[in-house]
């Protein structure tokens, strides 16, 4: 799949909605896939957006008594696992996550 310049699909969006033009007869004055210049305008219809969203994943929130008792445990016990520092701690993320708060605390993990 290529990845098209935001300023192109913002032409092709221009053309179909003020120049009067499809979208499939905009996409092609660029080179672009008819079905690719109609999901930009349905995009653009849509959400208002030209180019790519964010991505929609979930933020994770952790409590500052879950990060304190963490760092703690990994201070205490500087060669335990980050999979027994999950278990010790009762921290309800995964393991990568637990990697992740520690090297945010300054540890190594």
């Amino acid at each position: 799949m290529a990845h098209h310049d935001r300023s192109v699909c913002q032409r092709v969006i221009t053309l179909a909605e003020e120049g009067g033009l499809s979208a499939s007869t905009a996409g092609e004055m660029y080179s672009i896939l008819k079905s690719t210049a109609r999901a930009w305008l349905q995009k653009y219809w849509w959400d208002g957006q030209v180019g790519r969203r964010r991505a929609a994943g979930l933020w994770h929130v952790f409590s500052p008594a879950q990060d304190a008792a963490l760092v703690t445990e990994a201070k205490r016990n500087p060669f335990v696992s980050a999979r027994d520092l999950r278990a010790a701690t009762g921290f309800p993320w995964q393991r990568r996550m637990v990697v992740l708060r520690l090297k945010e605390a300054g540890l190594r993990a």
